[in-house]
C-alpha cells in the first residue's frame, strides 16, 4: 500500500469514526501531526545509508565486550563485558538484523558459559545462535555454533547429544570441499569435547584425520587450538594408559605460560585430575591446592553462585516481559488500524516499557557489582579492626608489665603479651595471603620478637623441612600459639654450652592428617624433671582441638609431636 493510500483509509477511517475531533483546530493539528509522524517512519531509504554509524557502534560494543571478556581475570569482568553486549543487543534488535542479532545472542551465550551458573540458559543461547547464525552464508559460523552447542550439552553432562553434534559436524565438513576443511581451526576444540564426553576413540580420530599439528596455533580472539590440542592428546594418553604421557610435561609448560587467571584455574584442575589417574598423588595435591588457591581469589564461591543465580533470574524475566510486549503489540497493531491516535501513544509506551526493562536490567548488575566491592571494603575493614585491637591489648600487656614488680607477675604478663603477639603476626600473615599462610615467615618472625623480648643475644638457627604441606585454614591459630610456647620454652631453658640455639620443625603428612615435630638441641640433665606450667596447659588444650594426641620423647622430654585434623 502505498504512502498516500494509507493517508487516505486512515482519515476517512478516523472522520467516520471520530467526526467530533475536528470541531477544534488544535485537534486537527494534532491530526495532521500524527500523520506526519507515520509518513515520516514509513519512508524507505537504502540499506547502506541508514543506521550506518549504529552497525559501526554494534561492532564497537561487541569487540569492547569481548577485549574485557578475555581478559578472565575475576568475575567481575563478565558483568562489565556482558554491559557491552547489552548495548549491541538494543541495537541489533532495533535494525533487526539476522546477523548481528547471531553475533549478538553468542556473546550472551559466551558470558553465561563462563559464569557456568546455569548450563541450561547457556544452551539456549548457543542453539539460539546456531539458528541464526545458519542463516548465513558462512558454513564455518555455522558448524562452529554447532561446536558450542555440544559444549554446552557437555555441560549438562548429557553426553549423548554431544557426540551426536559432533557427528553432524563431521559429517556436514566431509561434504565440503578440501580447501574450504582445511580452513576450519577449530577442530581441535571439536576433539576436546568429544574426548570431555568420554568417546576417545573419536577424539583420536578427529586428531588424526582432520587436525594438521603444524598449522596449529593460539587465537587471542577466539581459543587455545594448540593447547586444547595438547590437552586431548594427554586425555587419550591417560585413557589408554600409554605409559609415557609425553604430553602431560606439554600441558605443564601451558599452564606456566597462561595468559589469564582463568586460564590457569582449568589447566591447574586439568593436570590435578590427570597426575590423579596416573598415580602420581603428590604432583596432583600441588596442582589441586594451586586451583583451590586461585578459584578463592577470583571470586567468593558464595557470592559467585548468588551473583549467577541473579543474572540468570534477570534474564528470564527480561524473556518474559520481551514475550508479553510482543503480545501486546500485536493487540495494539490489530486495533490501530481504526485508530492512529491510540496507535501512536501505543508505540511510544513499548518502547518507554522496554527501555526500562532494559535500563533496570543493567542497573541491576551495576547495582551487584557495587555490592562485591562493599563486601570487599567491608571485609578489609574488619581485618583491619581486629588489626588495631590486637595491638592494643598488647600495649596494654607491655604497660602492666613495666608497672610489676613481681617476678612471676613479670614472666606471666610477659607471656601473655607474646600470645597476643603470636595472634596478631598470624593474622598479618592471612590478611597478606588470604586463604594460605606462609608459616615459615610466621615462626621466623616469632623467633625474632621472643629473642627482643627475653633479650636474648645468642644467635639462633632454624631448621624448617615443610615437604609441601599446607597448613589448614581453621587450625592456623590454634597451631600458632602451640609452636609460640614451644619456641619460647626452648629461648628461656634450652642450655646449648655456648652453641647458636637450633629449632627443628617437621611438617609430615600422613593420610589425613600433619604431624608436626619440634626439638631443640639444647642438652637434657636427667636429674630436673621438666616442669609444667600454663604453657604446658595451654598446649595441651589446643592440641586436643585440633588433632588426636600429643606425641612425647621419653629420653628427650623436649621433644614435641603432634597430630592434627586436616579437615
Amino acid at each position: 500500500m502505498s504512502k498516500l493510500a494509507l493517508i487516505f483509509v486512515i482519515t476517512q477511517c478516523t472522520l467516520f469514526y471520530y467526526p467530533m475531533i475536528f470541531r477544534s483546530r488544535f485537534a486537527i493539528f494534532l491530526f495532521i501531526l500524527a500523520l506526519c509522524i507515520i509518513t515520516t517512519g514509513c519512508k524507505k531509504t537504502k540499506p547502506d545509508e541508514i543506521h550506518f554509524d549504529t552497525k559501526k557502534n554494534f561492532w564497537e560494543y561487541i569487540e569492547k565486550g569481548n577485549e574485557i571478556y578475555s581478559k578472565k581475570s575475576d568475575l567481575k569482568v563478565f558483568g562489565k563485558a556482558k554491559n557491552y553486549f547489552d548495548s549491541a543487543m538494543l541495537i541489533a534488535e532495533h535494525l533487526k538484523d539476522t546477523m548481528l542479532l547471531a553475533e549478538a545472542t553468542y556473546a550472551y551465550g559466551k558470558v553465561f558459559d563462563a559464569w557456568n551458573s546455569n548450563p541450561a540458559l547457556t544452551l539456549a543461547y548457543y542453539k539460539k545462535a546456531e539458528e541464526l547464525f545458519a542463516k548465513s552464508d558462512s558454513v564455518e559460523a555455522a558448524l562452529y555454533m554447532k561446536f558450542h552447542v555440544a559444549h554446552a550439552y557437555n555441560g549438562l553432562k548429557d553426553s549423548v547429544n554431544c557426540i551426536q553434534q559432533i557427528n553432524e559436524i563431521l559429517g556436514i565438513i566431509d561434504t565440503l570441499p578440501r580447501s574450504v576443511a582445511k580452513e576450519i581451526r577449530f577442530l581441535p576444540e571439536v576433539a576436546m569435547e568429544a574426548a570431555n564426553a568420554g568417546d576417545f576413540d573419536l577424539a583420536e580420530t578427529i586428531l588424526d584425520k582432520y587436525v594438521n599439528k603444524s598449522n596449529l596455533k593460539n587465537d587471542t580472539l577466539t581459543l587455545n587450538h594448540k593447547d586444547h590440542y595438547y590437552y586431548t592428546r594427554a586425555a587419550i594418553q591417560i585413557q589408554k594408559n600409554i605409559p609415557t604421557y609425553s604430553y602431560l610435561d606439554t600441558l605443564e609448560q601451558v599452564f606456566q605460560e597462561a595468559r589469564t587467571t582463568g586460564d590457569s584455574m582449568f589447566y591447574a584442575s586439568v593436570l590435578s585430575k590427570f597426575y590423579e589417574k596416573t598415580g602420581n598423588f603428590k604432583k596432583s595435591l600441588y596442582y589441586s591446592g594451586l586451583n583451590y588457591d586461585m578459584t578463592f581469589r577470583f571470586i567468593n564461591k558464595h557470592e559467585y553462585v548468588n551473583l549467577g543465580q541473579k543474572l540468570a533470574e534477570m534474564e528470564l524475566n527480561a524473556l518474559e516481559q520481551e514475550n508479553q510486549i510482543e503480545t501486546k503489540s500485536f493487540i495494539i497493531l490489530f486495533v490501530s488500524i481504526t485508530a492512529l491516535a491510540l496507535l501512536s501513544l501505543a508505540s511510544i509506551y513499548l518502547n518507554v516499557i522496554i527501555g526500562r526493562s532494559r535500563l533496570k536490567h543493567i542497573r541491576v548488575s551495576k547495582e551487584l557489582e557495587e555490592s562485591h566491592d562493599k563486601i570487599s571494603l567491608l571485609y578489609k575493614e574488619l581485618h583491619h579492626r581486629i588489626k588495631n585491637n590486637l595491638h592494643m591489648i598488647f600495649s596494654l600487656l607491655q604497660m602492666q608489665e613495666r608497672k610489676a614488680t613481681v617476678k612471676a607477675t613479670v614472666e606471666n604478663l610477659r607471656a601473655a603479651r607474646l600470645r597476643i603477639e603470636s595472634i596478631a603476626v598470624l593474622h598479618e600473615e592471612m590478611m597478606r595471603e588470604t586463604y594460605l599462610v606462609d608459616f615459615r615467615d610466621f615462626i621466623e618472625r616469632m623467633i625474632e620478637i621472643i629473642k627482643d623480648c627475653f633479650s636474648y643475644s645468642h644467635e639462633i638457627k632454624t631448621n624448617l623441612d615443610f615437604n609441601n604441606v599446607e597448613i589448614p585454614l581453621k587450625q592456623s591459630f590454634s597451631l600458632a600459639l602451640i609452636i609460640n610456647e614451644w619456641i619460647t620454652n626452648s629461648i628461656k631453658h634450652a642450655n646449648t654450652s655456648g652453641k647458636p640455639l637450633a629449632i627443628y620443625i617437621n611438617f609430615i603428612e600422613i593420610d589425613d592428617k600433619i604431624k608436626v615435630e619440634y626439638w631443640d638441641n639444647g642438652t637434657v640433665d636427667i636429674r630436673i624433671q621438666p616442669q609444667t606450667g600454663f604453657g604446658s596447659e595451654i598446649i595441651t588444650l589446643l592440641a586436643k582441638q585440633i588433632g588426636k594426641l600429643m606425641i612425647t620423647d621419653q629420653s628427650n622430654p623436649y621433644y614435641y609431636a603432634i597430630l592434627i585434623n586436616k579437615n
